[in-house]
Parts: structure tokens; C-alpha cells; sequence
């Protein structure tokens, strides 16, 4: 069997690693030379890694790069077998799988079998989904990698890593994120390890600093940490520390990230629009680079563009920010963050940006996030701000979110429900 690790970059909790002849692969995507030097950098560590754990087992990676496709077929007729890859949320992936034949799908990014889902159509909104599971289904615990595996099969040359650009790291930045298998589960046991998870619901929103939420994103979404490995170690923690409000939180959240990898198919073409993406404006130009003069959404958009990665928080305040108060296509918003992303997750990043938007499930026409108003509630003293926008170092804690009345320039907008905030 060739097992195809395109978005599922380990051993540990992955389906198919049984069998005489195992073919473990990579193909260089289609896209990488759009994604930022930062996201190809993050992936290509997790390649490393997994070569390196294979390797260790007596197996080894074979990469490729081509067409995707065409570089599967080829084996698997050389080859006489079939293909397993982990079920694809995108459209574009489940494109291009049909093109393969012999194809078989796992379920090594979810954490539910598709043929144990208690339903035939996902249902909407995301509570109605989270009940119906939560009611029906136990998350299976996930099966350790194995300790040896064979080795490829004679003539199969493994070929080379990818060759990526060295990224410097910012000295802002609150963590480095390595990526690979070796790495998230060292990340997960330090979690843990810790007493962050008792309290976890309480410090999820914080943007500055490292320890508010889990990061488990970007490993995640490259399939290096599978999330019922994320799940049993809730379970493991509960039964050590007990159950609290905070560990059911952990839950909560990958049941959102299931949600969107279950509903983003059902919604096909539909969720990425028929039209074609408008040509940028400086006005989009402004948000990406975070010089739209507004201190909660240029830091996060700086944080973005220096680190390749931003707090959920965040990532909902610039995105209402961009649809809602500039009007601008909120598309453009979600192919902006899956270029930069290190933890892009096709479900999770379109799914979000349709969800803020009022686009997607449980579309509300009235979800504004008052930027404004967040930033006084998630950072009170401008701690956030003032560590990325280095031009609100003067400015003191009672027009930090609006230092345009400290003589700073005028923002893009003025919303007309900001006057509230600004004025008590």
C-alpha cells in the first residue's frame, strides 16, 4: 500500500502503516511557491521528521515532486496496489484525489470516522452538530506508531527533501514553532505536564505571551499531532487532576475544528464563490501589512506577517475588521492567511472567515466584532499593541486602542458605534 502524507506528516494514530509492502510518500504541493518562506519552512521540518521516524524504523519517505497524481498512479501501477491518503476537506484536494486510481481514505485527520457519523448531512449550526456527537459517538483512542516497518521495495528511490530558504526568527515572537511529529509531541506532554489545562478556558483569548491557548494549531493542521491524540491526553489529564470547565474547553474547541472538517465538503464550490477574487486595493494592502491605524488589528497583522501565526481572537478581530468595517471581499482575507499561515487548515481557515463574515454556517448579518471594545476587554493595558506597534510606546493606557486622539494618524474608518467605547 502507498500511503500518501500530504496533510498527515506522522506514524503515531495513522491508519494503513500495516503490510508487507508500505510506501510511505510525499509530493511537493502544487502551491508551494506561493506559500510564505515561513509556512514552506514550518512543512518542510515536518517532512524531515517523518523521514526521519521512518527511517528509524527501517522504512523510509519517498518524495516527489510533479504532478500529484501522476506521480501515484505511476507508483501504484508499478507497484500493483492502491493509495491511502487522509480524508481531504478542500475542494481543490478531493479534486485532484479523484484524478488517482486505487484510491482509499482514511480518517487520520478527524477525530470520527465518516462511516460512524450519526448523520448523512452535517447539520447546522455548529451546536446542533456538537450535540448530536457528543451524544452518539466516543472518540476512539488513538493506536501508537509502530516500532519497525519494512523497507521499501527494490528500485524505489526516496529522493530529496525539499529545498527551502532559511527564516530568521523575530525576536518578538512568544514561542519558535518546529515543525514535525517529534516536535508536537513534545509540545503536547509539556502542556500537560503543566497546570495550563485547569485552566484553559480562562486564558484561551490572551494574545500576548505564549501560554493562553493550547498552539497546537500548527501541528494540527500539517498532521503531525492527530487530535484524538489531543483528546486522550484531556482524558489522561482528567483522570490525574479531574474535570473542570476548562478541560471540557480543550473539547469544545477540536469539536469546532471537526465541524469544519465535516461541513467544508458538504459546502463544495459554494463556500469559495463562483466570482473570481477582485483585484487587491491599497486599502487591502493596508490590513495585510497592519497599517490600518488601529492598534488591535495592525498587532495581530504584524504577528502574522513576522511569525506566521496569530491567536483565534485575532484572527476574528482582523477578519471582522476587513469585511464588516472596510468591505472588502472577505475572500481575499482567507487566501492572505493561506499563504501565511503555518497552521492553515483549509477547513478551519474557510470555514472561520465565512463564519465572521456571515457567509457560512449559522450566518448572522449583525457578527461585528467591535475592535475597539476587544481591545479594551482582551488587553487592557495595550501589554498586546504596544509589543508589536512600536509607534504606541508613548501613548498611555486610556487611548492606547485609540491613540488617533494622542496625535497619532486617523484610521481607516471610524465606525460610528466606536464613539461609545471611546467615550465610556
Amino acid at each position: 500500500m502507498i500511503i500518501d502524507l500530504r496533510d498527515a506528516l506522522r506514524l503515531d494514530d495513522q491508519p494503513g502503516l500495516t503490510g508487507d509492502t508500505l510506501v510511505p510518500v510525499w509530493v511537493v504541493p502544487a502551491d508551494w511557491s506561493q506559500w510564505s518562506a515561513r509556512r514552506r519552512a514550518f512543512a518542510a521540518a515536518g517532512v524531515a521528521d517523518v523521514r526521519a521516524q521512518l527511517r528509524a524504523r527501517g522504512s523510509d519517505l519517498v518524495i516527489r515532486q510533479g504532478d500529484r497524481a501522476a506521480v501515484l498512479n505511476e507508483l501504484a501501477l508499478a507497484l500493483d496496489c492502491g493509495v491511502s491518503v487522509a480524508r481531504p476537506a478542500g475542494l481543490d484536494e478531493r479534486a485532484d484525489d479523484r484524478r488517482i486510481t486505487r484510491l482509499h481514505y482514511s480518517d487520520a485527520r478527524t477525530l470520527y470516522a465518516q462511516d460512524d457519523l450519526p448523520f448523512d448531512a452535517v447539520p447546522e449550526p455548529f451546536t446542533a452538530f456538537r450535540k448530536r456527537v457528543e451524544k452518539a459517538l466516543q472518540v476512539a483512542p488513538p493506536v501508537p506508531a509502530p516500532d519497525a516497518l519494512p523497507p521499501l521495495p527494490a528500485g524505489i528511490e526516496p529522493g530529496d527533501l525539499p529545498k527551502v530558504d532559511p527564516v530568521e526568527s523575530d525576536p518578538r515572537r512568544y514561542r519558535d514553532y518546529q515543525g514535525g511529529e517529534g516536535a508536537a509531541q513534545a509540545v503536547v506532554r509539556e502542556y500537560f505536564a503543566s497546570s495550563r489545562a485547569g485552566r484553559y478556558k480562562k486564558t484561551r483569548n490572551a494574545m500576548h505571551g505564549a501560554e493562553g491557548s493550547t498552539k497546537f494549531s500548527p501541528w494540527l493542521a500539517q498532521g503531525s499531532l492527530s487530535p484524538r491524540r489531543v483528546w486522550q491526553a484531556v482524558t489522561d489529564y482528567e483522570s490525574e487532576h479531574g474535570k473542570n470547565d476548562s478541560t471540557y474547553w480543550i473539547r469544545f474547541e477540536l469539536l469546532w475544528r471537526e465541524y469544519f472538517q465535516w461541513w467544508t465538503p458538504q459546502q463544495g464550490a459554494a463556500l469559495f464563490g463562483s466570482r473570481q477574487l477582485p483585484k487587491a486595493m491599497p486599502d487591502f494592502e493596508r490590513w495585510c501589512a497592519g497599517d490600518t491605524g488601529v492598534p488591535m488589528v495592525d498587532a495581530n497583522m504584524r504577528e502574522l506577517n513576522a511569525t506566521g501565526y496569530m491567536s483565534n481572537r485575532g484572527r476574528q478581530n482582523v477578519a471582522s475588521f476587513l469585511a464588516k468595517d472596510l468591505g472588502i471581499d472577505w475572500r481575499l482575507g482567507a487566501a492572505y492567511f493561506e499563504t501565511h499561515l503555518i497552521d492553515y487548515d483549509v477547513a478551519s481557515n474557510w470555514g472561520n472567515w465565512a463564519y465572521v463574515a456571515g457567509d457560512g454556517a449559522d450566518p448572522r448579518d449583525d457578527r461585528w466584532f467591535n475592535v475597539l471594545l476587544q481591545g479594551v476587554r482582551y488587553d487592557p493595558k495595550g501589554t498586546y499593541v504596544r509589543h508589536w506597534c512600536d509607534e504606541l510606546t508613548l501613548i498611555d493606557n486610556q487611548q492606547v486602542h485609540w491613540p488617533w486622539l494622542a496625535g497619532a494618524p486617523q484610521p481607516m474608518v471610524h465606525p460610528p458605534r466606536w464613539h461609545g467605547v471611546i467615550n465610556g
